[in-house]
């Protein structure tokens, strides 16, 4: 009996059910479509308050008999399914039909995820990286998440905004510390504005997805909060020193003879 033939390197690829997916139609899963090579597992994370399903089929037709289905899938569950064979397969949410994916498999997807076929690190996997950048003695750790585009550099401007630099381009997840910034509300590149998405917000950082053009390398992450220019440290050094001074002004003055009349 002849196996179907798969790739030699099966990757795992995550994908994401993002914060308020129930009224986001077809950006309710992140990427999509999803691009995968035959033999790839893709791994759905509900980073949704509210609980989904991931299952083969679409709204109108309904679910396919046999096919792959998560089951329900409260906030932080995870469902994976091994795509053996390639075609396309649209999926949908049993609990929320208007939430709609596709995974394209083998020649309709090849491990791509929406950057025209070029894949950054070779194997259709997603790769995380992370960078390090300080500012005012504190260091801020940012992650990405992409198959493409991959966080290398990133630069605080104070009170303003974060600068992040990527090697290559395409959908990414985001990670940035709420200490760093918080309350994101734009994010842009050297052609304007693009979309994003809050994927998912702890007590400590703020997980964002967007897709980088094709030839953009760099996004401007603005908040209503981002550090400040005039850093806590600074600030309590400046008001440690103001005390001393009205201590030492008082001394002074006690020591002149002078006092309230």
């Amino acid at each position: 009996m002849a196996l179907p033939a798969q790739s030699a390197f099966a990757a795992t690829i995550n994908a994401t059910i993002v914060k308020g997916a129930t009224n986001l139609a077809d950006k309710a899963y992140s990427p999509n479509p999803i691009n995968a090579a035959q033999g790839d597992t893709v791994t759905w994370t509900n980073a949704d308050t509210a609980a989904h399903t991931v299952t083969q089929g679409n709204p109108s037709e309904g679910q396919v008999e046999g096919g792959f289905d998560s089951g329900i899938m409260g906030p932080n569950k995870t469902f994976s399914h091994t795509f053996d064979e390639e075609g396309n397969f649209a999926y949908y949410c049993l609990l929320h039909p208007t939430m709609v994916g596709t995974v394209l498999v083998g020649e309709g997807g090849g491990g791509d995820n929406g950057n025209g076929g070029e894949n950054g690190n070779g194997d259709g996997a997603t790769k995380e990286t992370e960078v390090e950048t300080e500012y005012d003695g504190q260091t801020y750790t940012i992650k990405s998440k992409s198959e493409n585009a991959h966080v290398i550099d990133a630069t605080i401007n104070p009170s303003e905004s974060v600068g992040v630099d990527f090697e290559g381009s395409g959908p990414v997840e985001l990670t940035l510390p709420r200490s760093m910034i918080e309350n994101i509300t734009m994010v842009s590149t050297d052609e304007g504005e693009i979309e994003f998405q809050e994927v998912n917000s702890t007590a400590t950082d703020t997980t964002i997805s967007f897709t980088l053009p094709e030839g953009q390398t760099f996004a401007e992450i603005t908040g209503t909060k981002v550090v400040p220019e005039f850093g806590v440290i600074a600030a309590l050094v400046l008001a440690a020193s103001l005390v001393a001074m009205v201590g030492i002004a008082r001394f002074k003055g006690s020591s002149l003879g002078f006092g309230r009349f």
